[in-house]
C-alpha cells in the first residue's frame, strides 16, 4: 500500500511540473502496447489472405500495408517516448530543483545537525528528481506490460478459451518464480550498499591529493588495498551466492515456458489440421509466444524495480515534511543603534537533555569589539547560532536595537551580521563569486571586491593571472587553480569583509593557526574592522586583549565580564586561563 501511495505521489509531481509531456508519454506508451496486439492481428490477416484464393490481392495489399505501417508507427512511438522522457526530465530540472533548493534553504538548521536525517539529506542532495522520474517511468512500463500481456491473452482466447486459460495459469508460477528472483536480487543490492560505500571510500583515497600524500609517506598502500580487496571478495561472494539462487529460480520459470510452448505448438497444430484455426492464426500465435514471455518477465522486473525505486520517493517525501524556520515578512524594522541585548536567555538543543545556555544576560554596544572566551563546550558557538537565527532561544529574548531577533527578516539580519566560520567553505567558483557571495549585490563591483581582498591580505591573487577576478578556483574547471589552505582562508575573510554588516562575527576562524600567528591575524582583524563592531570567539585568548569587552563563558553562562586588564585584576577564571596561555604568545628574540 505504501508503494502505491508513493507511485501516486510521483504521478502528482510529474503532472504538476510536466503535465503536457507526462500525458503525451502515457498516451504514447498505451498506444504502443496496444499496437503490439494489433500488429499480430494484421500478420494473421495477411497470412490468411496469402493462403486464400488465387487472384485475391485486395486483402494482401490492405493488410500488408497496415502491417508495415504498424511497424513504422511502433518505431516512431519508441523514438517519441524517448524524446518525451527527455522533455519530462528537463521540466523537472527546471521546476523541481528550485523547489528542492528552496526547501533546503528554509528547513530548520537543527535538521542538518540531526544524525537521523543525514542519509536522507545525502540522498536528496544527489538527484531527487531522478527518483521521481524513474518511479513514473517504471509505473508506465508496468501499465505497458499489463496491456501487452492482456492483448496477447485475448489473441490466445480468440483461438481457444482453453488456450487463454492455460496461458493465465502458466503466468502464475512464472510470476512467483521471477518475482522471488527479483526480490532476492533487490535485497542483495540493498545489503551490499554499505560494503560498496566503504570500498568506494577506500578507492577514493587514492585520488585525493591530501590522502595520497599520507598513504605514500606511511606506506599504507598495501593495507588499504587489502581492505578494499577484502570488501570486493565479500561483495563478490554474496553476489555469487545470490545470483545462483536467482539463476535457479529463473531456470524454473524457463521450464514452465518450455512446457507451455510445447503444449501450445501441439495444441495449435491439432487445431490447424482439424481446420479449427487458419494458418494466419497459427503463425501469428506461435510468433507471439516470445512477446508473451517478454511481457510477463518484464512485468515482474518492473514491479520489483518499482518497489526498490519507491524508497527514493519516501526519502523525498520525508525531506519535504521537515520543519521549516519562520520567515519574517511585513514592515521593515528601523534598526540604527545596533545595540545587542541578551535577557535571561536559555537554550537547549532539540535532541539534548540539558540546557547549553542558562540565564545569559549581556549587552553589546554599537561598534563595540567584544570577545567570547572559554573552554570548548562552554556555549560560545551556540551564542553565535542564536544571533544568526540558526536556532531560537528556548527561553528569554535577544534584542537588536529593541527588536526581538525572532522578528527580523533574513535581509535585516544580514545588514547587522557577517560571519567568518572556523569551517569556512571553499567554493569552486570564480574568485569574484567567492568574495561577492558575502554580498551578492557587489558581484560586479570590482573596486569593492579588490578592496576586500586587500583587507584580507590576498590582494595580489587577481594580479597574478590574465583573468583577474574571473579566475576560476577549484578542480572542476579545466583552467581552474587549486589555491593553498591559507589562501582559501583569506578568501573566506574577504567574503566577510565585503559585506556592509555592522558586526563581523569571527567564530574561531584561526583555530588551525599556531597561537602567535593567530594573535597577528586578530591584530589585522582589528585594523580592518576599526569602523564597525566585531564579535570574536576563541578558547584561546589572542583576541581578548584587543576587545573593548570580554565575556568569559563557563558551564553555559557568563561567568565574568570586563576588559582584559579588569579581568586580570579580578584573579578569576580569565586570569587563570591567561596565566596558562600567556607563554604561547611570547616570541624569543632572534
Amino acid at each position: 500500500m505504501n508503494a502505491i501511495k508513493k507511485g501516486i505521489y510521483s504521478l502528482k509531481v510529474i503532472f504538476g511540473y510536466a503535465a503536457l509531456w507526462g500525458s503525451l508519454y502515457l498516451l504514447i506508451m498505451i498506444l504502443s502496447a496496444g499496437l503490439s496486439t494489433v500488429r499480430i492481428y494484421f500478420m494473421e490477416r495477411l497470412i490468411d489472405s496469402l493462403a486464400g484464393s488465387a487472384g485475391e490481392y485486395t486483402g494482401i495489399i490492405i493488410f500488408g500495408i497496415l502491417l508495415v505501417l504498424s511497424i513504422i508507427l511502433g518505431n516512431l512511438f519508441s523514438l517519441l517516448s524517448g524524446f518525451m522522457m527527455t522533455m519530462i526530465s528537463s521540466e523537472l530540472n527546471k521546476k523541481q530543483i528550485p523547489v528542492t533548493l528552496t526547501k533546503f534553504r528554509n528547513i530548520k538548521y537543527e535538521c542538518f545537525e540531526n544524525k537521523n536525517n543525514q542519509n536522507m539529506l545525502q540522498k536528496i542532495s544527489e538527484n531527487p528528481q531522478s527518483d521521481v522520474l524513474s518511479v513514473f517511468g517504471t509505473m508506465i512500463s508496468v501499465i505497458y506490460s499489463v496491456i501487452g500481456t492482456a492483448g496477447i491473452l485475448a489473441m490466445f482466447s480468440r483461438a481457444s478459451y482453453l488456450l487463454g486459460a492455460v496461458a493465465v495459469i502458466t503466468m502464475i508460477p512464472m510470476f512467483i518464480l521471477e518475482s522471488t528472483a527479483a526480490n532476492k536480487e533487490m535485497k542483495l543490492r540493498w545489503n551490499m550498499t554499505t560494503d560498496i560505500r566503504k570500498r568506494f571510500y577506500l578507492q577514493k583515497l587514492f585520488v585525493d591529493k591530501n590522502a595520497l600524500q599520507e598513504i605514500k609517506l606511511f606506506d599504507a598502500k598495501k593495507e588499504l588495498i587489502a581492505k578494499s580487496d577484502e570488501l570486493t571478495m565479500r561483495i563478490n561472494r554474496d553476489m555469487e551466492k545470490t545470483l545462483k539462487k536467482v539463476l535457479f529460480l529463473s531456470s524454473g520459470s524457463s521450464v514452465f515456458i518450455i512446457i507451455f510452448t510445447a503444449a501450445t505448438l501441439a495444441f495449435l497444430s491439432v487445431m490447424l489440421v482439424k481446420g479449427s484455426i487458419t494458418l494466419g492464426v497459427f503463425v501469428s500465435l506461435v510468433t507471439s509466444l516470445t512477446s508473451f514471455y517478454g511481457f510477463v518477465r518484464g512485468l515482474v522486473s518492473q514491479v520489483a524495480s518499482y518497489l526498490r525505486l519507491s524508497y527514493g520517493i519516501g526519502y523525498y517525501q520525508d525531506f519535504l515534511a521537515l520543519p521549516e524556520r519562520r520567515l519574517q515578512s511585513g514592515a521593515a524594522h528601523d534598526i540604527r543603534d545596533d545595540e545587542i541585548r541578551f535577557e535571561h536567555v536559555d537554550f537547549r538543543y532539540p535532541t539534548g537533555t540539558a540546557d547549553v545556555l542558562r540565564n545569559v544576560n549581556m549587552k553589546i554596544d554599537k561598534g563595540e569589539r567584544v570577545a567570547f572566551v572559554g573552554e570548548n563546550g562552554a556555549g560560545k558557538s551556540t551564542m553565535i547560532k542564536l544571533l544568526l537565527g540558526l536556532y531560537e532561544p528556548t527561553a528569554g529574548h535577544i534584542y537588536i536595537d529593541g527588536v526581538d531577533i525572532r522578528e527580523l527578516s533574513d535581509e535585516e539580519r544580514r545588514k547587522v551580521f557577517s560571519v567568518i566560520f572556523q569551517d569556512y567553505q571553499s567554493y569552486q567558483l570564480s574568485l569574484r563569486e567567492n568574495v561577492a557571495l558575502g554580498d551578492i549585490s557587489k558581484l560586479h563591483d570590482d573596486v569593492k571586491i579588490k578592496a576586500a581582498l586587500d583587507d584580507a591580505g590576498i590582494g595580489d591573487l587577481p594580479k597574478m593571472n590574465d583573468k583577474g577576478l574571473d579566475l576560476n578556483l577549484g578542480k572542476i574547471y579545466s583552467d581552474g587553480i587549486d589555491v593553498s589552505g591559507g589562501q582559501w582562508q583569506r578568501i573566506a575573510m574577504a567574503r566577510s569583509y565585503i559585506s556592509d554588516a555592522r558586526f563581523v562575527i569571527m567564530d574561531e576562524p584561526t583555530a588551525a593557526l599556531d597561537p602567535i600567528a593567530e594573535s597577528k591575524m586578530y591584530e589585522r582583524f582589528a585594523n580592518v574592522l576599526s569602523k564597525r563592531g566585531a564579535i570574536m570567539i576563541s578558547h584561546r585568548l589572542a583576541s581578548a586583549k584587543m576587545a573593548d569587552k570580554i565575556f568569559v563563558f563557563s558551564g553555559g553562562t557568563v561567568a565574568e565580564e570586563g576588559t582584559h586588564e579588569e579581568l586580570l585584576k579580578k584573579g578569576g577564571l580569565y586570569h587563570d586561563m591567561w596565566e596558562k596561555q600567556s607563554s604561547w604568545y611570547v616570541t624569543k628574540e632572534a
